[in-house]
């Protein structure tokens, strides 16, 4: 199950920074997506032990994404990329910075609604199997009597005992004072 959700994050994260990247004006080679997704999945591995949520998840996409975009822009040729985007200094446009935290937000918030999905139904079938076991172990037999005999404890109050967790909603609503038809 790890490897599958690491591999769908980093799958997800690489080809959503390469079409940023594409968008933002870029360009991006095949030995670029492959060393991307060799970087990204070992890292999502290292993640992918329990249960992410949005912060966490947008964070590390953040990561990634800077990353990536790095990547994409070393092992592209300085003759293709454009002047605009990427200025001698090596930083990117705001096209580029545009279009990157676009794929962050959008993949983040994919891949957190994925994930809530995913345990919530690892979580259901757990529960499912946990009741099958219950009823197969003998769970659908009558309950049977204890080996000793219980001995019974005394109570507080006897008469309220039982009743401890009830809501009491009887009588007219307070602040109504009730009166006696007879007395006129």
């Amino acid at each position: 199950m790890r490897v599958a959700r690491a591999t769908v994050f980093a799958v997800a994260c690489v080809v959503l920074a390469c079409l940023a990247h594409l968008v933002g004006g870029g360009m991006v080679h095949v030995d670029a997506l492959v060393t991307g997704l060799a970087l990204t999945l070992p890292a999502a591995l290292a993640l992918a032990w329990r249960e992410r949520s949005l912060p966490p998840i947008l964070f590390v996409l953040t990561l990634v994404q800077a990353g990536l975009h790095t990547l994409f822009g070393a092992m592209c040729p300085v003759e293709a990329v454009p002047a605009p985007e990427h200025p001698a200094h090596g930083a990117p446009g705001a096209g580029m910075l545009v279009a990157h935290a676009w794929a962050v937000v959008l993949t983040a918030l994919w891949l957190a609604r994925g994930e809530r999905a995913l345990w919530t139904l690892l979580r259901l079938l757990l529960a499912r199997g946990l009741r099958l076991l219950w009823l197969v172990s003998g769970g659908f037999v009558e309950h049977r009597p204890p080996s000793r005999p219980v001995r019974a404890r005394a109570c507080a109050s006897p008469s309220f005992a039982p009743l401890r967790h009830a809501v009491v909603r009887r009588g007219p609503p307070p602040g109504i004072v009730a009166v006696d038809d007879r007395a006129w």
